[in-house]
Parts: structure tokens; C-alpha cells; sequence
């Protein structure tokens, strides 16, 4: 039995090394950042529920994702946290993660903030995070034009969940809402008009995401010119979401 022991023991450093070996050599790491690698793989095996070798699979993940060894370290613990807060593979909380990270132009220091407000996200509403991940893919992008930070997208992606629209659809909603909201001309003019508002008033880089959504309150009372304004595939996500934002500041606690 100490000799099946043995082996078996000889057998899973074995797979360790070469795990780790082929991370550091996709990364290009310098002997000096091999075994910082190393040092980070057993700290986080120690600390978390994932052994070693799973350690050593994510750090190989991130290195196939272009991830550098620093840039790796960074990473590396916040996407074992996130996997296991959203009871997800490390391969898709690796992902992610770094998508995220990258829609938002971010930095992987940014790392364990991103990991916490995604598990937020996910924990505080009623979609998982594969279904924010699908919800952030089609509306991250816009959002990060726009000047809309993560955190207020995630937030409206949630209050579009709650609304009951999850995922992609939810994303593609919000997407198309802040591209209408966006995009001057008559159908703006409009808006602002059936509002009472001035058309600036509705400007998202100006006064954010979720103050302009919260004028669009009023709409609950005139479905015609919501429908006018976002068109019958995005209008009753709109609507839904309107008519759910006295429930904003409670949300936006849970998520904090």
C-alpha cells in the first residue's frame, strides 16, 4: 500500500510540474516568474476548494487566453473565487472574467473587484452567471462606448433580469435602448418632448445610465410612445423595466 501510495503521489507532482511548466512556457515566464507561479498555484490550493492540479489547469487557461505570468497572478485567484461563487468550471469563470476585464477596458489588477461586483451580480438577481455572461456579450460593448461602467451595467442587466428578462435577451434589450436613447433625431425629439424633457437631459454619458432610466418612469403611463420610440421587440423589456424602478435602490443595496 506505501508503495501504491508512492507512486501515486510520484504520479500527481509529475502532472503538477508539467501543468505548471507548460503554463510558464505559454507565458514566456522568466525563471524568477516560474516560480512565483509555482508559490501562487500551492498558496491558492491552500485556500480554496480547488486542489492543486485545478489550480494548475486555470493558471494553463489563462495562459492560452494570452495572459502573461503577472498579468496571470492577477487573475488567476479571482476567477477560482467567482467559479466557485457562481458554481461554474474555472474555464468559464475564466472567461468571464478576462471578456469582462477586456469589454470594459480594464486591467487584470482590476481583477478581484470585477470577480466580486460579477458574483454580486449573480447572487443579488435572478439569473446565474451564465446568463449575465450572455447578458454582458450583447450589451457590454455598447456600454463601455457609452462611458457606462460596469458596475451601473450589471446593475440594469440585474433590474432587466428582475423584470424577467434574462440573458441575452435581457442584453440585446439593454443594448438597444441605449442605442435608441443615443442616436439624435426625431424619434429622441420625441421622446424628450412626451417627457417633458429636453433632449440633453437624456444623454447617458452626461448623466448615466440609470438617472436616464429613471426618467423614462413616466412612460409606464404612455405605451405609445414607448413602443414609438424602441420598437416592438425592445419596448416591452423597456417597459418592464420602467415599471420596476421603485424597486432600483433596493436592488442596488443587495448588489452592494
Amino acid at each position: 500500500k506505501k508503495t501504491l501510495d508512492s507512486r501515486f503521489l510520484v504520479m500527481v507532482l509529475t502532472s503538477l510540474e508539467r501543468l505548471q511548466v507548460r503554463a510558464s512556457g505559454i507565458m514566456g515566464a522568466t525563471t524568477e516568474e516560474a516560480k512565483m507561479l509555482d508559490a501562487e498555484v500551492l498558496r491558492l490550493a491552500a485556500v480554496t476548494k480547488f486542489n492543486a492540479e485545478d489550480v494548475s489547469d486555470a493558471l494553463v487557461i489563462l495562459a492560452q487566453k494570452g495572459l502573461g505570468a503577472r498579468e496571470s497572478m492577477e487573475v488567476l485567484g479571482p476567477s477560482l473565487y467567482l467559479a466557485g461563487a457562481g458554481m461554474v468550471s474555472i474555464d468559464d469563470s475564466s472567461r468571464l472574467l478576462t471578456d469582462t476585464i477586456g469589454k470594459f477596458n480594464l486591467s487584470t489588477a482590476d481583477a478581484t473587484k470585477v470577480s466580486d461586483q460579477l458574483t454580486a451580480a449573480f447572487t443579488g438577481s435572478y439569473q446565474g452567471a451564465g446568463e449575465s455572461e450572455r447578458a454582458l456579450k450583447q450589451s457590454g460593448s455598447t456600454a463601455n462606448a457609452l462611458g457606462v461602467s460596469l458596475e451601473e451595467t450589471l446593475f440594469v442587466i440585474s433590474a432587466f433580469a428582475d423584470a424577467g428578462f434574462r440573458g441575452a435577451e435581457g442584453g440585446t434589450a439593454l443594448r438597444n435602448m441605449m442605442a435608441e436613447l443615443s442616436s439624435p433625431g426625431a424619434k429622441l425629439d420625441r421622446l424628450a418632448a412626451g417627457l417633458g424633457l429636453r433632449v440633453e437631459d437624456l444623454d447617458i454619458k452626461t448623466h448615466g445610465l440609470v438617472n436616464v432610466l429613471k426618467k423614462l418612469k413616466p412612460l409606464q403611463e404612455n405605451v405609445g410612445l414607448t413602443f414609438q420610440t424602441f420598437g416592438k421587440r425592445t419596448a416591452p423589456a423597456v417597459l418592464a423595466l420602467v415599471n420596476s424602478i421603485e424597486g432600483f435602490d433596493e436592488l442596488h443595496n443587495k448588489l452592494n
